[in-house]
């Protein structure tokens, strides 16, 4: 058991702690978590709900680190690591309360997965079916492609998990990393930076998003450091550059930026 998981030197350095710090910034891409701080009551509680996704995301975090360690030392390696929680709670706890911890970990999985099916497929529904494919769509039709776009989703997960050759584990950081890198740097930069347009915020999320393809399949930059990394910061500086080189925004939005964000 080594913290760098084998790894030393530069190689722990760019893999492990860069890498690991990383994660942090998927935060800001993840549609079902970004959704919470949009759907707040009044815009002075921010600063309160992101101490408390702090605090929560600090515990929970270390909590899933714990649960390996301890595993690992009670129960040492086993054929599959991610029963790890259950085989230890089923190791040191009653019945009953190896009960509550399974049911615990199926709650938190469902409240994830419903949030990310709900926005998958009001995106499918509302912002590419009724914004593009047609745009005079009766609610009842939207209504109709949203169930539809959850089913469908729904099976193309099963499948992939079904026949995904890695951990949970790993597929979690691969999509953690997609969605981190394709719409972290243009949201941070649409909230903070008027001079981002739109074709910036295009630009961003499609160099991110091949960034992170390319970067997963091609092992010998895999092995050198997380895929989220370059992912995020070639996104980023593809939302500054074409921004800066393309259409420039009209004057009425910046100045409703300018009003928005407080800088005016």
């Amino acid at each position: 058991l080594t913290w760098g998981g084998g790894s030393t030197g530069l190689a722990m350095f760019l893999g492990g702690i860069i890498g690991g710090l990383a994660i942090g910034l998927g935060y800001a891409g993840q549609p079902h978590i970004v959704t919470r701080y949009m759907a707040l009551r009044k815009g002075s509680k921010m600063s309160v709900a992101a101490w408390v996704a702090m605090v929560w995301v600090f515990f929970a975090l270390l909590g899933a680190i714990m649960v390996g360690i301890v595993g690992l030392s009670v129960l040492g390696a086993l054929d599959d690591p991610e029963t790890v929680t259950t085989s230890l709670a089923m190791a040191i706890l009653p019945p009953g309360l190896v009960g509550v911890i399974i049911a615990a970990a199926t709650a938190a999985m469902m409240s994830t997965l419903d949030s990310q099916l709900l926005i998958a497929a009001t995106s499918v529904a509302g912002d590419f079916y009724g914004k593009i494919v047609n745009k005079k769509a009766s609610q009842e039709r939207l209504l109709f492609i949203g169930r539809l776009s959850t089913v469908a989703i729904g099976i193309v997960a099963f499948l992939m998990g079904i026949k995904a050759e890695r951990t949970v584990y790993w597929l979690v950081l691969y999509a953690w990393g997609g969605l981190a890198a394709s719409f972290g740097p243009p949201l941070i930069l649409s909230l903070r930076w008027k001079r981002t347009t739109k074709w910036g915020v295009l630009a961003g999320m499609i160099v991110g998003a091949v960034t992170i393809v390319i970067w997963y399949n091609i092992p010998v930059l895999k092995n050198t450091i997380y895929e989220l990394v370059p992912g995020f910061f070639f996104s980023l500086i593809a939302v500054i550059l074409v921004s800066i080189f393309g259409p420039q925004p009209s004057p009425k939005t910046v100045e409703e930026f300018s009003a928005v964000a407080g800088i005016g």
